[in-house]
């Protein structure tokens, strides 16, 4: 059951992938939930360093939805250890999440990113192409991520 406009926190793929063992029934369950949802947090485990290739798919799935509802706030955090995992990050996110619709945009102080990636407790915004330094602030501390 998801109401309409409704926050998700979705866990589910720290267990397992939600593709592993995809049943009709659970697919239509993550069709109610984007179709409903206002804003959803969904957390995976080792999807970027392709520990859990199958967490991909559900990334994937995300990136079509988000073109197919402009209106869906919709952000995907990839960590690497689940254990390390602190609940006031996942309320951190949920709360920036939700926040992005509030009529004062301009008191706001960070970007919404699609994705983001949790690595020795910090979090990194996963590019395909390298950071343009030009562009960027001088007093704005950037760091490249490892590997």
């Amino acid at each position: 059951m998801c109401p309409i406009g409704a926050v998700v926190l979705c866990l589910c793929d720290l267990n397992s992938p939600v593709f592993g063992k995809t049943t009709g029934a659970r697919f239509e369950a993550m069709q109610t939930v984007f179709l409903k949802a206002s804003a959803v947090l969904w957390v995976t485990s080792g999807a970027a360093a392709g520990k859990n290739p199958l967490d991909n798919v559900t990334v994937g799935l995300g990136r079509t939805l988000l073109a197919e509802r402009s209106d869906l706030r919709l952000q995907f955090l990839d960590i690497d250890e689940p254990t390390s995992l602190e609940p006031s990050l996942l309320v951190t996110l949920l709360l920036r999440l939700t926040g992005m619709n509030q009529p004062t945009l301009s008191e706001i102080l960070w970007t919404h990113e699609p994705l983001l990636a949790l690595r020795d407790g910090a979090l990194y915004i996963p590019r395909v192409l390298p950071l343009d330094r030009s562009i960027v602030s001088p007093q704005r501390r950037t760091a490249k991520s490892p590997g």
